[in-house]
């Protein structure tokens, strides 16, 4: 039987085991100034929450063709960390790495919404409800144009307008290079006199001392038989048992924080005294080595 799919809203750092249904909004490449690349993507489940995903360097080859913008998709294991990049493009607090033993399986699915935009008012950028670290999506019509900066030896073409929305809000708006670009080939074109709408996705916020400006961008002495097993025995805490060089015979008693996947990927649910395989993990049964096993556990 599949494993549980779990909720994106749920997702932490406890495990690495997670298993979800999604359609990826967007992915897009980063080079950094060494050359690096990696990618990064926007996930989301059918209850419309998301979460921000990583592909590092060393996994770039194996999900580069593979992982296509609007495809929905099983994912399997990832470890998860605190959203620390710079510029987050959703509000979930945590962030998704893909391991060696991360997988993914596309799905036709028509219960998750296919891509789109989240809006943000215009009226509260400006009056600073929006976190700052939030990329955003925005859609005004072109009220005036500031400034045009020319593509010149040593500069980048930009091009500053002013955007207003239907409640008359105005914003200002730098559009970068080929954004930049494309807007004036337009803005030029005879062709098209009429109103000017800008829709922009994943647009920077940028406060300024005069104006919001937006850019483009976890009792009795009967023993049982464990209690048999650890009875007078030597028990050694496990910074302790690291520290032997010689060989012992000891106990030390844990219990499973987390599961961290390995490159292979895999872990199955199986009897809690022998390694025997559990025919269905979600169901109580009699092992064949005689252990009535209430819930099977991972292995």
């Amino acid at each position: 039987m599949s494993r549980k799919v779990d909720s994106m809203k749920d997702i932490n750092d406890s495990k690495e085991t997670w298993r979800l249904v999604v359609r990826i909004m967007d992915v897009w490449s980063i080079v950094n100034n060494k050359g690096i690349e990696h990618l990064e993507m926007i996930v989301m489940d059918s209850l419309g929450d998301q979460i921000q995903v990583l592909i590092r360097h060393d996994h770039l080859l194996k999900w580069k063709e593979v992982i296509k913008e609007n495809m929905t998709c099983i994912i399997n294991n990832g470890s998860v960390y605190n959203n620390d990049f710079q510029w987050k493009v959703c509000d979930h607090s945590k962030k998704i790495v893909f391991l060696g033993g991360t997988t993914m399986k596309a799905i036709e699915l028509q219960n998750i919404p296919p891509k789109g935009y989240f809006f943000k008012d215009f009226g509260e950028i400006l009056q600073g409800k929006c976190k700052t670290d939030r990329l955003k999506d925005i859609v005004g019509a072109v009220s005036e144009i500031n400034h045009i900066q020319s593509n010149t030896p040593g500069k980048k073409v930009v091009v500053s307008v002013v955007l207003k929305d239907l409640k008359g809000n105005c914003i200002n708006c730098n559009l970068w290079e080929i954004y930049g670009s494309k807007f004036l080939a337009y803005y030029n074109d005879p062709k098209n006199n009429e109103a000017i709408v800008i829709l922009l996705t994943h647009a920077m916020e940028k406060p300024t001392q005069s104006a919001k400006s937006l850019s483009n961008w976890s009792g009795g002495s009967q023993y049982s038989p464990v209690e048999r097993f650890v009875h007078n025995a030597k028990c050694m805490s496990l910074s302790q048992f690291y520290k032997i060089k010689h060989e012992t015979l000891c106990v030390t008693v844990a219990t499973t924080l987390k599961f961290a996947v390995s490159k292979y990927g895999w872990f199955y649910y199986g009897c809690t005294r022998c390694s025997s395989k559990a025919s269905n993990p979600e169901k109580d049964y009699e092992c064949s080595c005689g252990q009535k096993v209430e819930q099977p556990i991972p292995r």
